[in-house]
């Protein structure tokens, strides 16, 4: 409806519209403000992509679907809000806001898909829900995060499927689980036929809280055996 209107810079939407369809504002290069309705139920793919102004976006809690590359290439995009309820984030949904510096990702997010915050270089902080299951390919790559934390437990936390394309921003770090208090140091494994090393503390763990996809060799799967620290 408003494709490539470069003279719109805010706008209300009514709370009857459903359904923002796909490309609706792409590249709507000088909007910087919108406020979406309460009743909205579905955001289609590209639907606000290449808006470089917008820097902020609340979803409300209504909506169900929210599509691929939605907020691709929103470059002052600084914090959102996703509703909760949520059980995946869509691929590319984020990818290049090169200023997103906060988000929200909803307890209830169990996929993150591929590329959905690449080049996020402003995100510092991230937090993963505890009902995380999965991260795709690519899902941070590029990405400058500098702490993350898991509201789960170390025991939750072995058991998400982390692909290892493109998600060294994961998975070189510190992982601090919030549900028990424990920080997580990772050392990737440079050979498949070595163990990675995830040490807690006063203990070592051999193996790595990952899956690896595609599936590796039993040897890089988290071992629950305990070898003690030196």
């Amino acid at each position: 409806a408003f494709y490539g209107c470069e003279k719109l810079s805010a706008i209300k939407l009514p709370n009857s519209l459903k359904v923002i369809e796909e490309r609706a504002f792409y590249k709507c290069s000088n909007l910087e403000d919108v406020e979406l309705p309460s009743n909205l139920s579905k955001i289609e793919d590209s639907a606000f992509a290449y808006c470089a102004q917008i820097k902020e976006i609340v979803l409300p809690d209504s909506i169900t679907s929210l599509g691929e590359f939605v907020f691709y290439n929103c470059k002052s995009l600084r914090k959102v809000k996703l509703n909760e309820g949520r059980i995946n984030i869509a691929s590319n949904l984020f990818d290049n806001c090169q200023s997103l510096a906060e988000v929200k990702i909803p307890d209830s997010v169990q996929l993150i898909r591929s590329y959905a915050f690449r080049k996020c270089a402003s995100l510092d902080t991230l937090v993963l829900p505890a009902e995380l299951k999965e991260i795709e390919s690519r899902a941070f790559e590029d990405a400058k995060i500098k702490t993350i934390e898991f509201s789960g437990t170390v025991e939750q936390l072995k058991k998400i499927k982390i692909s290892k394309t493109g998600n060294s921003a994961i998975l070189n770090g510190t992982i601090k689980t919030l549900a028990d208090g424990k920080t997580i140091v990772l050392v990737p494994d440079e050979k498949q036929d070595k163990k990675d090393i995830c040490k807690d503390e006063s203990n070592i763990f051999s193996g790595s809280f990952l899956h690896v996809s595609p599936s590796p060799p039993l040897a890089s799967y988290w071992s629950a055996q305990k070898i003690q620290s030196e």
